[in-house]
């Protein structure tokens, strides 16, 4: 898979500075800029100003794994805030957590982790703006587990949640 580091150029549009040459004339631009497509089918979500906050990204396209969504950061405070989050869920201190919302996202589309019952899974809304991850308090506690090793070393990746046809990725530089 091709690495699309995305930013926002001073025309107003995003642009990569890792793909081909060819990628510009292949970006959409959606709604004031930000939020991009590319035809290989990486939905990239950046919030302006949002140099050093965590990035989510819809992959729907393009690479043998997808579906998939991708949280992705290499800074400590992040992943902290990201497994406190999640932990929240499975001791059943929160039923819900946006974490699109949360300070350390850098997210225009809606990112909502819950607690269930039972894992019912990822489910993308239609125009993959909504993005909602239901699972068990137990799961829950697993990928918060499967996030310890980052608080150690910011390197390398996890996959969070595999079941279905949508799978939950953790990367520190995007790569997996």
């Amino acid at each position: 898979m091709t690495r699309l580091s995305l930013h926002k150029s001073s025309q107003g549009i995003f642009k990569t500075q890792e793909a081909p040459e060819a990628f510009d004339k292949d970006l959409l631009t959606l709604r004031s800029s930000a939020c991009c497509a590319h035809k290989s089918g990486v939905l990239c979500i950046l919030r302006k100003g949002s140099k050093y906050k965590m990035k989510i990204d819809y992959i729907f396209d393009g690479s043998h794994d997808s579906p998939l969504i991708r949280l992705y950061s290499d800074q400590l405070n992040e992943i902290t805030v990201l497994q406190s989050s999640i932990r929240e869920l499975a001791d059943n201190q929160k039923k819900e957590q946006t974490i699109s919302n949360l300070p350390i996202s850098s997210s225009k589309a809606t990112l909502v982790f819950k607690t269930a019952d039972s894992d019912s899974g990822i489910i993308i809304s239609k125009d993959r703006k909504e993005l909602l991850v239901e699972l068990s308090k137990g799961t829950w506690l697993d990928i918060c587990k499967k996030l310890d090793p980052f608080l150690v070393d910011q390197t390398g990746f996890a996959w969070l949640y595999e079941s279905g046809s949508n799978s939950l990725l953790f990367t520190t530089d995007g790569y997996w």
